[in-house]
């Protein structure tokens, strides 16, 4: 019996050991259990903001809600492409006269660019009703008229197209020889009658019977001459004024008076130089109709 335990607890001792063995083998075949919930998904609160794209602003930008700050004194990022500013001829207008922005509605955003043209880049904003001073304008180019103007609240300059201020005038406001202005026709009214002026053989003169330009239109002339000619041009009837433009690399200059709607009754003087030897001669009535005759003579 002495030698029967020893051999019995070591047999215990074995298989004790076989067991712990195979149970360790047992869980470390076991793979570990997988995860089935989706992946954390970031917060996007700041997404939104940082990664929007900014809007290329028009001349015209409504607003998502009304603006009641000033004209931005800070400008746009610049643009990466490179900008030429237009060779457009420029008039100062003396005295600067007052202004206001207008737009369709309050919440309107009215561009104010570095340059006279819709390709230059937007400096910063106005609004309708703002009041501005004029202090320059240009000749007609690639279909506007641009007024450089300064902000009277914050003092910021810039350019506005034509369509989007209204400058004001006196009510007893009158071009150099007199004529009343104050219910011009405007000088965009469109034109409903365009003839080329033609000189009979062996005369450089014609008269031409205008017949009757109504209220808000005009009536255009194309006359062809030379630069250096001496051009005169008037009306008969004091309820019509004229303005004479020349052209040149699309832009058209009134020769009469540096202020772009400004009209007489007569004009003379030296035609400068137009494309295609080009020149023309706008009609539009002062008050109500006007029935007219133009005379027009080169030398």
């Amino acid at each position: 019996m002495s030698d029967y335990r020893p051999v019995f607890a070591y047999r215990s001792v074995i298989s004790l050991v076989g067991l712990l063995l195979a149970a360790s083998c047992s869980t470390s075949a076991t793979p570990s259990a997988i995860s089935t919930a989706p992946p954390a998904i970031p917060s996007t609160a700041d997404s939104t903001s940082t990664s929007a794209v900014a809007q290329v602003p028009t001349d015209i930008t409504t607003q998502t809600s009304p603006a009641t700050q000033t004209p931005l004194a800070t400008a746009p990022a610049a643009s990466k492409q490179t900008f030429e500013a237009p060779t457009v001829k420029i008039y100062l207008m003396e005295p600067h006269k007052p202004g206001v922005l207008i737009g369709q509605d309050a919440d309107t955003r009215i561009n104010i660019r570095q340059q006279p043209t819709t390709a230059a880049p937007v400096s910063h904003y106005g609004l309708p009703g703002d009041e501005v001073r004029v202090r320059n304008y240009t000749a007609r180019y690639e279909g506007y008229v641009w007024y450089q103007v300064r902000f009277n609240d914050s003092g910021a300059e810039g350019w506005v197209r034509e369509d989007l201020i209204a400058i004001t005038r006196s009510a007893d406001a009158r071009s150099a020889d007199g004529v009343d202005t104050a219910s011009l026709t405007d000088v965009n009214a469109p034109v409903v009658k365009s003839e080329e002026i033609q000189f009979a053989p062996g005369t450089l003169g014609a008269v031409i019977d205008g017949g009757i330009v109504e209220q808000g239109t005009q009536h255009e002339y194309i006359l062809y001459a030379s630069a250096g000619q001496q051009l005169t041009a008037s009306l008969d009837d004091n309820n019509a004024v004229l303005q004479i433009y020349d052209e040149h690399n699309n832009v058209q200059t009134n020769l009469v008076s540096e202020y772009v709607n400004e009209a007489v009754t007569s004009w003379s003087g030296m035609l400068p130089q137009s494309d295609n030897g080009r020149y023309t001669i706008l009609v539009r009535p002062t008050r109500g109709d006007a029935a007219y005759s133009l005379n027009v003579s080169i030398r």
